[in-house]
């Protein structure tokens, strides 16, 4: 019987076939390599929405957008009505994923829940040797979760995600307790907010391996200013993630073109990682979109380059009542 690892090395393989060289996948799929030094759920690190990925993840400074489940909890508590979303991604290496999520504001604040999915499809079964033994395997991750926003004071909101992850590799599978505590601050004279918190710690339920992993936990802090006299925000997210020791940043521009129509363009610092020194990959870590509401409905789209390895769309539709 194939375990965990040999599943591991097939659902690798394969891609690199498709694509280019393994290096490459252990760098942006180190959710499935089992060792020191990784994390596993690689969804909680993957952008929910496509305006927070227009903006390089640059989004824990915004407010009032349903789009906050995904990112900064706290925003969720300056949402004025109930709002409803939906997203898909067609990712590189031919991943799929989405999410749904539901907001409401109530008398103490605001409580939303979401679901999200990522599928990584599925792939032969090869011993050690990568001889095909019969039969395939496939891998995905869940993600629900559980919302809880409210105002402060005047210029200060707070809110707490609750989440299950659900992950399956083969025969593997694993599940943990996941929760973001986020906060923001707006200093109105300045239009300046600040946003932070930290997000996805917790615990696993249950193991992939043999061996506790450890979750992608991470701190950030975000400031974001509107300009006074351009239709323009601009936001720098600094984070760090504790066990992987990595330090990441990302600045994003959003122009607000009228009250129908948004641009968003945002530089994110992992794109340096994607950066093979081939000409393609000279835009990997740059991500633009766009987000356009019309008849009560907003529809929202982004592009990010991964340089060599691909280019990722996102789509998303979102309606307030």
């Amino acid at each position: 019987m194939i375990n965990c690892e040999q599943s591991l090395t097939n659902f690798l393989n394969l891609r690199v076939m498709k694509k280019i060289i393994l290096p490459i996948l252990f760098t942006i799929l180190p959710t499935f390599a089992f060792s020191q030094g990784t994390t596993v759920y690689e969804i909680l690190k993957t952008p929910g929405s496509p305006q927070i990925s227009a903006l390089g993840g640059a989004f824990y400074s915004y407010q009032g957008n349903i789009s906050n489940i995904f990112a900064n909890p706290a925003g969720l508590a300056q949402l004025q009505s109930s709002a409803l979303m939906a997203n898909y991604s067609n990712e590189v290496l031919d991943f799929t994923a989405g999410n749904i999520a539901f907001a409401k504001p109530f008398n103490h604040g605001v409580f939303g829940i979401s679901m999200r999915y990522r599928d990584y499809g599925e792939f032969d079964r090869k011993d050690e040797k990568g001889n095909l033994i019969g039969g395939n395997f496939d891998a995905y991750e869940y993600v629900f979760t559980g919302a809880l926003a409210q105002k402060f004071l005047d210029n200060f909101t707070y809110g707490l995600n609750s989440k299950i992850v659900i992950g399956k590799v083969a025969d593997a599978r694993s599940a943990a307790l996941v929760f973001d505590l986020g906060g923001t601050y707006t200093w109105r004279n300045q239009n300046l907010t600040f946003g932070g918190g930290i997000f996805d710690f917790g615990s696993q339920i249950n193991e992939y391996s043999k061996t506790r992993e450890d979750l992608p936990s991470n701190a950030q802090i975000e400031i974001g200013k509107k300009l006074a006299h351009l239709p323009l925000t601009i936001s720098y997210n600094n984070r760090y993630y504790f066990y992987d020791k990595e330090y990441e940043f990302s600045v994003g521009l959003q122009f607000d073109i009228g009250n129908s129509f948004d641009f968003r363009l945002s530089y994110d610092s992992t794109g340096s990682d994607k950066d093979l020194g081939f000409g393609s990959s000279k835009f990997a870590g740059i991500s633009f979109g766009f987000g356009i509401t019309k008849a009560g409905f907003t529809f929202d789209y982004s592009g990010t380059s991964w340089g060599e390895i691909g280019f990722q769309n996102r789509f998303g539709i979102s309606k307030t009542f």
